[in-house]
């Protein structure tokens, strides 16, 4: 059955599961880790974002909606480049 799953997250072998391993384990002593409270705060940070601007569209407070909306388009970039390397 096919895993439906990001390549680095499959075990391909002993060895591969060792290296992976070891890079988590490296990765956590640098810091390059994040927990999931970190990361479940960070999503609903976005969405509250996301309910401001379409709360000021419906007001026609359309320019804190393009700010909300360019906010959370950093915030996306940002979490995308906080975890390349995990």
């Amino acid at each position: 059955m096919p895993v439906d799953a990001p390549p680095d997250l499959i075990i391909k072998s002993r060895e591969d599961l060792i290296q992976k391993l070891e890079e988590g384990i490296k990765d956590t002593e640098s810091g390059n880790v994040c927990f999931l409270e970190e990361a479940f705060a960070e999503i609903d940070e976005l969405l509250h974002l996301l309910d401001e601007g379409l709360e000021a569209e419906k007001d026609g407070r359309v320019r804190p909606y393009k700010k909300a909306l360019s906010d959370i388009q950093n915030k996306v970039n940002n979490l995308k480049k906080e975890t390349e390397n995990i």
